[in-house]
């Protein structure tokens, strides 16, 4: 950004705009620096942060930021950039299957146009059948197998166990943040128990909130296991389940 703010734009264009995405993911001795930065080519240079979540920015930055909330596509609307995708790569895709596609997604377009690409390499045809089989991504695979484990034992040797397989999840990239969500909504997608629900979303949101300001996300995750374990246990014991 420094060296792409400081010189005037070209043309009758007042100053530049630069994107930066996933501007969560910068740490906050990052997100200080370009706030400095922001303030000192503000009048060459306009700067448009990508978040999902504006509590990831530190505070002094987001202070001099319009927040500007875009909430996520429709199913309908991702269905329309898939059939827009499909057309344009001379790929028939079926409506049914592209409804599919994007309830797999949740709504996530990115997520979506993988999927899709997925789908069409496992067919191996252009002409994709209405039935296509739904891929299942190996980290989804591994989330639910550390759901599974936590529900069937609670226990310091199992918690050791789960540790070691959040370990693995994190050395393949995958965000703290994200593996604590998804492996939160994994836990309590077949509880009946409506203060089991309550206490786990709770926890998982105390979590993720003191994780932020941390900076050993592990220690954080495995804290949450550790309360929802203790949450369950109180539970089966009581018999309320």
């Amino acid at each position: 950004i420094r060296e792409t703010a400081p010189p005037p734009p070209l043309g009758k264009h007042t100053f530049k705009v630069v994107v930066i995405e996933e501007a969560g993911s910068l740490s906050p001795d990052a997100q200080a620096a370009l706030r400095r930065t922001m303030e000192r080519y503000m009048r060459t240079c306009r700067i448009i942060l990508c978040c999902d979540s504006a509590s990831k920015i530190i505070a002094p930055l987001r202070s001099r930021c319009l927040a500007v909330r875009v909430g996520t596509p429709t199913h309908e609307e991702v269905q329309s950039v898939l059939q827009k995708v499909a057309s344009h790569e001379g790929v028939t895709l079926p409506d049914g299957l592209a409804r599919n596609i994007a309830e797999k997604a949740n709504r996530d377009m990115r997520r979506a146009l993988l999927i899709f690409e997925t789908v069409h390499a496992q067919a191996n045809s252009n002409k994709l059948p209405a039935q296509a089989p739904m891929p299942r991504e190996a980290w989804e695979t591994a989330i639910q197998k550390v759901a599974k484990k936590i529900l069937q034992e609670q226990s310091p040797k199992m918690a050791m166990e789960v540790r070691g397989n959040v370990y693995e999840l994190m050395a393949a990239c995958l965000p703290a943040d994200f593996i604590m969500k998804e492996l939160l909504w994994k836990l309590i997608a077949d509880q009946k128990n409506d203060v089991i629900k309550q206490k786990a979303i709770a926890a998982a949101a105390h979590f993720q909130s003191t994780m932020r300001q941390g900076s050993k996300d592990i220690f954080h995750i495995e804290a949450f296991v550790l309360r929802f374990m203790a949450d369950y246990r109180q539970l089966v014991q009581s018999g309320a389940q």
